[in-house]
């Protein structure tokens, strides 16, 4: 081995922010683990995970002005650079409304998962006009998928506000929610309805804007709509990432 310490450094090069939900950050553990094209466990995809469930809610740190959860995410952000990542990667979407301020307050590259699900949209989905998205409020609220869309030709279509709480936010947060319990049928059955809603309103594609209802939704068409998943973008591109990095310390050894 010609250097060893620059053959080692390709492995610590992804960096995951987890625990916004922990079941999230393990989803897109799992999602790695099987969309990686591996005959045997070397070639998986290394990566440093930091699970910090302590990150204050993203919904209520907009809605209140919460500048503190800055301090939780910089510490997250600081663990994983110790490790010696350059890529860190966010599995929850509203926590992109924090990214510009991110950005500002780190050198590591900070993947933006919006960015991405915007990337797959234009790539993949050609010639559809209305997009659904289904989200946490702070999502919806502060409009963050409009700010990082690329094609203003697409129209972004939202549940009704009786749909996103009866629906969204209790499949989420309630009693049987997500966050809660995990995935489970009655959670489901709230998704499915809300899907339903947007296909009526519309909607020729489904957007999962919140990495957990990736957790209860696994189909990738529903209704005959596409499911755009946004957690599953997000592992695909750890995997793109990974080999690009590889391959620029191919000569090594």
């Amino acid at each position: 081995m010609k250097n060893r310490n620059l053959y080692f450094k390709k492995f610590t090069k992804i960096g995951i922010l987890g625990g916004m939900g922990p079941e999230a950050g393990i989803r897109l553990t799992q999602l790695i683990l099987e969309s990686t094209d591996a005959k045997i466990e070397q070639n998986h995809i290394p990566y440093v995970l930091y699970n910090f469930p302590q990150i204050p809610d993203r919904t209520e740190a907009i809605r209140h002005n919460y500048n503190n959860i800055l301090d939780y995410l910089l510490y997250g952000i600081s663990v994983l650079k110790q490790s010696g990542v350059e890529y860190i990667y966010m599995p929850c979407n509203t926590v992109h409304y924090f990214y510009d301020t991110l950005v500002k307050h780190t050198n590591i590259k900070l993947v933006n998962l919006i960015e991405k699900v915007w990337i797959n949209i234009e790539r993949y989905h050609k010639g559809i006009n209305k997009v659904g998205l289904l989200a946490t409020e702070g999502t919806v609220e502060s409009k963050i998928y409009e700010k990082y869309k690329t094609n203003k030709n697409i129209e972004l279509v939202y549940v009704d506000d009786n749909i996103q709480k009866n629906c969204i936010n209790n499949a989420i947060y309630g009693e049987k929610g997500i966050k809660r319990i995990g995935a489970n049928n009655f959670n489901k059955s709230l998704i499915l309805k809300a899907i339903q809603h947007l296909k009526l309103k519309g909607a020729e594609a489904v957007v999962l804007g919140c990495t957990e209802l990736s957790i209860s939704i696994k189909e990738e068409k529903i209704y005959a709509l596409n499911i755009i998943d946004s957690l599953k973008i997000l592992a695909r591109d750890i995997i793109l990432n990974y080999k690009n990095i590889s391959s620029g310390y191919h000569n090594a050894t």
